[in-house]
């Protein structure tokens, strides 16, 4: 008998834990930012890193610091710069900086998403899935998005079937022939 209720309550617990990945909260510029602070614990949890958006070194040398020693593919797709404006100048710098790190970046020309994954894979009875974080919002890392000058808002959560879309579409960005090229194409040294 009590093993029996122990069962059930492991059940249970097994099928509110379940339920809570399917959660989507919204976060603000200060939930952002305690993402942005719990990163080195995040990259050490998953094997892929995908960011759109701007950059900065707000952003790029907590990254470059906590990248060291770490098994997680850093992809970052920014969108096209124009140099004429000293951000984008400092972006370019950042973008640069990445790239120097063995990042992954590439420059999409009409990209205008903000978006972060951070997620594994495995196997669940011979399929794979993936697991993880996604936040869809209007963040940038860069000053603004990173020290919370500025109003942001967006969702941040660990459901399967929208990490699964966010994965495909951060993928076909990726891989966009005609609207994606590398750092060095876009902007030779």
């Amino acid at each position: 008998m009590v093993d029996d209720f122990r069962h059930e309550i492991r059940d249970l617990s097994r099928a509110i834990q379940k339920l809570a990945r399917f959660n989507v909260d919204f976060i603000d510029e200060t939930g952002f930012q305690s993402f942005i602070r719990e990163l080195p614990k995040t990259l050490r949890d998953y094997d892929n890193f995908c960011m759109a958006g701007y950059f900065s070194e707000a952003f790029v040398q907590p990254l470059i610091k906590q990248r060291k020693g770490l098994r997680a593919r850093i992809r970052v797709l920014s969108p096209e710069l124009n140099l004429k404006q000293r951000r984008d100048r400092n972006n370019l710098k950042a973008l640069r900086k990445l790239q120097d790190e063995d990042i992954e970046v590439k420059i999409h020309s009409r990209l205008h998403c903000r978006m972060l994954l951070a997620y594994s894979h495995r196997d669940i009875g011979g399929i794979p899935e993936a697991y993880g974080h996604v936040i869809l919002g209007t963040f940038d890392y860069n000053d603004e998005g990173v020290n919370a000058s500025k109003r942001n808002a967006g969702i941040k959560t660990m459901n399967p079937d929208l990490l699964k879309s966010a994965i495909k579409y951060y993928d076909e960005l990726w891989e966009e022939f005609r609207d994606t090229k590398s750092l060095d194409e876009m902007y030779p040294e």
